[in-house]
């Protein structure tokens, strides 16, 4: 029963219904700058079995390993890396009880948190709509300050947008109405100065089913 619920605990995005492998999912968070530490494994196990939280380091490990430039398995190990922070937040003892963690696109949430990341990754769309690829996107230079201090980040990306919906024509007119809807879930007019950890996983969780909208059939998306 507990593994099972592991496994749900870990489903994210329209995948198949079935249990991610643990050595996949770790090997997703290492990079140059980071190793993890073998005690990591066993702690997991032990989560997996016995229905526990997730080590911290994990929700540290996956944020930290999404922050840094995409790798060039990119939307792969971007799923898995979300598998994790969304395992880690449905565990967490501080997560605050009314936050719904949900495996796609929930439009109805209205935690700042998720919503900025839905924002951020539609600022990004319009982003590679209006130019194409770039040697420096917004998510390469801004996702880190915007996922931790949206308040002074945000402003300057709303800004950048619109000239990128006017260079984008069409698809610009799609995606400025769908950033328009998500605006206008916003609570309030002000913006967060800071996110801790858990708001920073919502916020990658947000990104993550905003993201992956983008590739359902029927979609446009370029």
């Amino acid at each position: 029963h507990n593994l099972r619920q592991f496994a749900a605990d870990l489903r994210i995005g329209s995948t198949p219904d079935q249990p991610l492998p643990l050595p996949l999912l770790l090997a997703s968070l290492k990079s140059k700058a980071r190793t993890l530490p073998p005690q990591l494994v066993t702690r997991m196990v032990r989560a997996a079995f016995h229905n526990e939280p997730l080590p911290r380091q994990i929700l540290v490990a996956a944020l930290d390993r999404i922050r840094l430039p995409p790798d060039n398995f990119d939307r792969f190990h971007m799923h898995q890396r979300c598998a994790l922070i969304k395992a880690a937040l449905l565990r967490s003892p501080t997560r605050s009880p009314e936050w719904e963690v949900t495996v796609s696109l929930d439009e109805d949430n209205r935690e700042v948190p998720y919503l900025l990341g839905r924002l951020f990754a539609v600022l990004e769309q319009l982003q590679e709509a209006a130019l194409g690829s770039v040697n420096a996107s917004i998510r390469d230079r801004y996702f880190g300050a915007a996922s931790m201090t949206p308040g002074l980040t945000f402003p300057r990306l709303l800004k950048l947008s619109i000239h990128h919906a006017a260079k984008a024509e069409r698809v610009g007119q799609y995606l400025e109405k769908i950033k328009s809807s998500i605006m206008a879930g916003f609570p309030a007019a002000t913006l967060p100065r800071l996110f801790d950890l858990n708001q920073q996983g919502l916020f990658a969780i947000g990104y993550y089913h905003q993201r992956e909208k983008r590739f359902e059939k029927g979609v446009v998306h370029d």
